[in-house]
């Protein structure tokens, strides 16, 4: 029954979402690999930023998705993960003649991390369209997982690889690569009758996976603390050592045991083996023409590239992850910088990355809660302030104070991942998601390269202090950065603020539609708005869009 496909489907999703998300571990080898290759920070971090290049800017894995479907998609982001990480081992270890040259490195992060914007864009628009009527909460469980991939490789690398990252980086390329096959076997779409709201089975399911991921959240959390001290009182014990071994294999259980939600007869569940659908929590979901539950909207890809909100929403998106991966891409040089021995920044990548889970959770579960009294758009304007927030935090911090801005730098940047894609889904429906998705994920890929390249590099560059090193030490190196990066996210609260007040009549349009139970399609503000664009001098620019 469809109900058993789209449960294994998200089963196979979340070991997919698992792998897609290690380009926030940079931070864990990057700085082994400024040493052995003998780069300055700014080339460093333009490898770092040819990886967020290639993570965000998956349009075309969009388009592709939108024409081929998932496993198709998947297939690809098998291919191009594989092949960008063992580019990177051949390049630092000198293989086949591979040159460990800035260029030839930052190519192969770009499309190490391409082929993770392949995974993510087939696996998100899949879910988006198999559970519709629940995508907020569903889509969190995935995203969170992208969130602690970072946490989980850096685990693998603590365990089994520090301090090189020659053979850590011919694992990943292993590792991503085998989770992307078992996806491209399960993650498929489910028919439109298939996909209806969550009864109580459904949502013991949900629950019974967001708790297991806090579990494992709560778990990587733990041990990061615990191997901070280890590394603090100097070279770690064989003991130590064979207690970060036995973390891993308890990691990869906790991991494993998400996939019993894709076991239909189970006690966890309650007695029935099927769907119960209750009320849609947001959108009006009807039976369409095939028998089948339908979004009401439907806008095309042109119609949202002529709507405002979507330049407004990507400004805001820009802004606060802009800031938040200046912080990802630059933890272990901001951290060494405040007096933090090489390896120290370990911890706090896992601390990033668990609490960059917790993000991706809260604002998905959060966000479908109070859905009738707070409107997405709203819960993004809070994401980029907190952010703001934590970048003042920063200007100051000592490095004691790390443990405390670190996290809320990942628990609100985590947020942006949950709330874009179902603020997508919200305005302009699945019809074209996965180009809509894929170019709105351009947005960090923007603020990677104005904000931890070309600002936050050049100012650390301008402050070397450390007589014959390319290195900075002291609030200088990044106190500018983070002002910058504050006064940026305010005008991003601005953007999210319009937005919210031009969507308010949409998104009360939408709770009034979800209070009928006619099989009459409501047509919501945003497509009214479309459909009169649709005469204007826009035209042009739809018809050559929705040719893609």
């Amino acid at each position: 029954m469809g109900g058993g496909r789209r449960w294994r489907a998200l089963a196979a999703g979340l070991l997919v979402e698992a792998a897609a998300g290690t380009a926030y571990a940079f931070g864990v080898y990057s700085p082994q690999l400024k040493t052995k290759l003998g780069w300055s920070q700014t080339q460093l971090e333009a490898v770092g930023t040819y990886g967020n290049i290639g993570l965000y800017c998956g349009f075309l894995g969009g388009v592709f998705f939108d024409r081929y479907g998932t496993k198709p998609t998947l297939a690809i982001g098998v291919v191009l993960s594989f092949l960008g990480y063992a580019m990177m081992w051949a390049g630092d270890g000198d293989h086949f003649g591979a040159p460990g040259t800035v260029a030839f490195m930052g190519l192969g992060a770009a499309i190490w991390s391409h082929g993770s914007a392949w995974y993510d864009c087939a696996t998100i628009a899949t879910v988006a369209k198999n559970f519709p009527a629940d995508r907020g909460r569903i889509i969190g469980l995935l995203k969170s997982l992208f969130g602690l991939s970072a946490a989980i490789a850096a685990q693998f690398y603590l365990s089994f690889f520090k301090p090189d990252a020659e053979p850590f980086l011919l694992f990943l390329a292993i590792y991503i690569a085998g989770l992307g096959v078992v996806g491209t076997l399960f993650v498929s779409e489910v028919p439109g009758e298939e996909a209806t709201p969550l009864g109580k089975p459904g949502m013991r399911r949900a629950q019974f996976a967001t708790t297991v991921i806090g579990v494992l959240a709560v778990f990587l959390a733990t041990v990061a603390v615990l191997q901070s001290r280890w590394i603090l009182d100097g070279a770690e014990t064989a003991s130590q050592l064979a207690a970060s071994k036995v973390f891993s294999y308890v990691l990869i259980a906790l991991v494993l045991l998400n996939m019993l939600v894709a076991v239909r007869r189970c006690p966890l569940w309650g007695r029935s083996d099927k769907e119960e659908p209750e009320e849609a929590y947001l959108l009006d979901y009807r039976s369409s023409s095939d028998g089948g539950p339908s979004s009401t909207i439907h806008v095309s890809f042109g119609q949202s590239l002529t709507d405002p909100n979507f330049y407004l929403i990507f400004l805001a998106v820009m802004c606060g992850t802009g800031a938040g991966l200046m912080v990802i891409n630059n933890l272990g040089q901001m951290v060494e910088s405040l007096g933090g021995g090489k390896g120290s920044q370990d911890v706090f990548v896992t601390l990033l990355s668990v609490f960059n889970c917790g993000g991706r959770v809260l604002a998905g579960f959060l966000s479908d809660k109070y859905s009738r009294t707070v409107i997405r758009p709203l819960w993004l304007a809070l994401a980029v302030l907190g952010m703001g927030a934590s970048q003042v935090l920063l200007v100051f911090s000592p490095l004691d104070l790390f443990y405390v801005a670190i996290p809320l730098v990942g628990l609100f940047y985590g947020s942006f991942w949950s709330l874009l894609p179902t603020i997508i889904a919200d305005i302009w429906g699945t019809k074209a998601f996965g180009k809509i998705y894929s170019l709105a994920s351009l947005a960090p890929g923007f603020g990677s390269i104005l904000m931890a390249q070309q600002l936050a590099g050049r100012i650390y560059d301008s402050h070397y202090n450390v007589p014959g090193t390319k290195e900075c030490t002291g609030h200088v190196c990044f106190q500018l950065t983070h002002i910058l990066l504050a006064i940026f996210c305010a005008v991003g609260v601005a953007a999210a603020l319009l937005v919210s007040a031009r969507l308010r009549k949409h998104y009360a349009m939408l709770r009034e539609g979800s209070r009928f139970s006619t099989g009459v399609r409501a047509t919501s503000s945003v497509q009214v708005s479309a459909e009169r664009r649709r005469a204007s001098s826009a035209h042009r620019l739809e018809a050559a869009a929705d040719a893609l």
